[in-house]
């Protein structure tokens, strides 16, 4: 298959050198809020405790410097508006309860400006990057994808652990969460064309549920999202994510919550995101939504994403049920289109 016969896809590159940047610093900020707990256990390891604080800020200067050189940007749209709001406003609103514009006639393009709003069904998700920990110390396991979710929703479980079992002559304990394995999961979401130009907003939510074993040690759980966006889907082209989307969870192992008790039960979390762009007439534009697990763990620690109370950890996409607030459709995508009318030159 040529390349201008192949469907339109996915290019996460830039979004993983930065996820992989944001994993390490989240790690390193969460354990210099909780650093009275870990100099307890560094002075009895023998260690210098103002020492190790000092390396994890200027490592964590150093990562601040590499995440500002590598700063992703909206992806620049061909009908870009300055003036658009990018996000997030009124997310406690349904788009389908927004006003619909009636249909209006456009003497410039000679058709029919029509406002609408709705669902898009997702497709089952594509695999993407799965990344394993390495290090000085021998690790093991990976996150692997459960099947049988429905479309939007991905679950996955795993055994992840860092060595040794018992630490080597002359080697002293090190708490630094420097350990992570990643996977994220791949899906691209096309819109039905607006009849003239029009302002497209989507919005949907994402939930990360993490069931964990903890035995110890020192270790965190996260999720990501990241997208890209396309007024024009085409053969042959793939969608750049170049779009942070935030991050619905990110969990210290060693915290409890109502729900884990810090060694067992589930962690959970969640976000909303709501975009617009402009899309011009006839055109199909697409939505590129990565969802991404993270796991991080220090030497000698090691934690199961799966128990059996909770079961299998997973993170869906989902919207608003249009006739129960209290229940979500799974894999839906809410859309609206607002007309904007074109002004032909005299």
């Amino acid at each position: 298959m040529s390349p201008t016969q192949r469907p339109p896809d996915i290019d996460p590159a830039q979004m993983l050198e930065r996820k992989q940047l944001e994993v390490d610093l989240l790690s390193l900020d969460g354990q210099v809020r909780d650093f009275d707990r870990i100099r307890e256990q560094l002075a009895a390891a023998g260690k210098d405790p103002s020492a190790f604080y000092r390396h994890s800020q200027a490592r964590r200067e150093k990562l601040v410097t590499a995440l500002k050189e590598s700063r992703l940007e909206p992806m620049p749209s061909e009908h870009a508006d300055p003036a658009l709001p990018t996000a997030r406003a009124r997310l406690d609103e349904s788009l389908l309860a927004r006003p619909i514009s009636p249909a209006s006639f456009d003497l410039g393009l000679g058709i029919y400006a029509l406002g609408s709003s709705g669902f898009v069904q997702m497709a089952p998700a594509s695999e993407g990057t799965n990344v394993v920990a390495e290090g000085q110390f021998p690790s093991s396991g990976e996150m692997m994808t459960v099947p049988g979710g429905y479309p939007g929703d991905v679950m996955f479980d795993g055994l992840l652990q860092v060595g040794p079992d018992e630490l080597p002559a002359g080697q002293t304990y090190d708490p630094t969460i420097d350990y992570f394995w990643l996977r994220n999961w791949k899906y691209l979401i096309p819109f039905p064309p607006p009849s003239g130009l029009s302002l497209l907003t989507y919005r949907f939510n994402v939930y990360a549920f993490f069931g964990i074993n903890f035995p110890g040690g020192h270790g965190n759980v996260m999720s990501f999202v990241s997208l890209g966006e396309t007024p024009n889907l085409t053969t042959g082209t793939n969608v750049t994510i170049g779009i942070d989307a935030g991050w619905p969870l990110v969990a210290d192992l060693n915290q409890q919550t109502p729900s884990y008790n810090g060694h067992y039960g589930y962690i959970d979390g969640q976000l909303t995101v709501q975009r617009s762009f402009m899309v011009g007439a006839g055109h199909v534009p697409g939505v590129a939504v990565i969802v991404g697990a993270v796991c991080g763990l220090a030497m000698g620690s090691e934690v199961a994403l799966y128990f059996p109370g909770a079961g299998y950890s997973n993170i869906g996409i989902s919207s608003p049920d249009p006739v129960s607030r209290t229940a979500y459709s799974i894999g839906r995508v809410e859309y609206s289109y607002e007309p904007r009318l074109v002004v032909a030159e005299q």
